[in-house]
């Protein structure tokens, strides 16, 4: 019997290597992750066979990236091979060029995953292989996140860093077999960046009204315990400045601060980041200000003293 040789054409064979190499070279040139180390079930994983790595933003936030299909909250799905090489070999190249404080460019990966591994069930095949992703697999991924009970916004994020995915598979030349497919999932509708006559309606409603404003105020001056005064003191911060109430975390004890004309004014982190933001203060507003502030920092006291217990005393707990 005749030996049956099956014709490979070269462009295949070219983006088996190029794949290759480039798992060869986020595997073992690249460093960052390298001395990650995980607990994991099955004992400590260090490195490239971690099955999470982890990184702290610029705001002091911990993010972790998953390769694996999440169950729950602390459970998980390690992905299989070689998705998984291919899925750590991404994020450590990604995040290696560009240090990013998210995890959203990343989070098409299990979705990729999910379709990959119902493909590879149909087709009697174990592996999980990121090379046979085609255009069936890829409309397969949009029908997913499109019936997933995600919000809009949520599902433009899985669907922008898809697209990013596809891009680098083929400007890699991975992948030249792929469709052109775009983000399909619009930006979530944002009265407030809207200029029309309903969305302007549907803003002032948020507002609150004159005799609400005049509530707060009342109850600011009629506190007398600590939970009363906190919280008023609060709304009086964010009353006397447009800012985000989680910005509000990000208030020290040196935040107000009087500027060289006498004007005083809040030092604010702003939410996206950034650099500190200086806001001044009505002049109207400074001396109820002023005494809202001094409320906070004298509430927050023992919390401080407390923090600072614990940073300088690590081994010791306060009692």
């Amino acid at each position: 019997m005749a030996d049956v040789l099956v014709f490979t054409p070269k462009h295949e064979l070219d983006c088996q290597k190029n794949y290759a190499d480039f798992i060869a070279f986020a595997k073992n040139e690249l460093t960052l992750f390298a001395d990650h180390e995980f607990e994991s079930s099955d004992g400590i994983q260090r490195g490239w066979n971690c099955d999470k790595w982890s990184w702290v933003t610029s705001k002091e936030q911990k993010l972790t990236i998953v390769f694996g299909n999440s169950i729950n909250h602390s459970e998980y799905i390690p992905f299989k091979q070689p998705f998984a090489d291919f899925a750590k070999a991404y994020v450590r190249y990604e995040q290696s060029l560009n240090h990013k404080d998210s995890r959203a460019w990343a989070s098409s990966l299990v979705w990729i995953y999910k379709a990959l591994e119902e493909n590879a069930t149909q087709n009697d095949r174990s592996d999980v292989d990121i090379m046979h992703l085609n255009n069936t697999v890829i409309n397969r991924v949009n029908e997913q996140i499109k019936s997933s009970g995600l919000g809009a916004g949520a599902k433009r994020n899985i669907g922008l860093s898809l697209e990013k995915v596809l891009k680098f598979l083929k400007n890699k030349r991975f992948k030249l077999d792929l469709q052109e497919w775009s983000n399909p999932f619009p930006r979530p509708y944002l009265s407030a960046t809207k200029i029309d006559k309903d969305s302007r309606k549907q803003e002032e409603d948020k507002c609150p009204s004159d005799y609400q404003m005049l509530q707060v105020a009342d109850a600011f001056h009629q506190a007398k315990t600590p939970r009363q005064q906190y919280f008023s003191s609060l709304c009086v911060m964010l009353m006397c400045q447009p800012s985000r109430s989680v910005e509000l975390n990000g208030l020290t004890v040196n935040s107000l601060q009087k500027s060289d004309k006498g004007r005083w004014y809040l030092m604010w982190h702003p939410a996206k980041g950034g650099d500190p933001v200086r806001k001044w203060i009505p002049k109207l507003m400074e001396d109820v200000v002023q005494q809202a502030f001094k409320r906070l920092v004298d509430i927050s006291a023992p919390a401080r003293a407390a923090a600072k217990f614990a940073h300088e005393n690590p081994d010791v707990f306060l009692v």
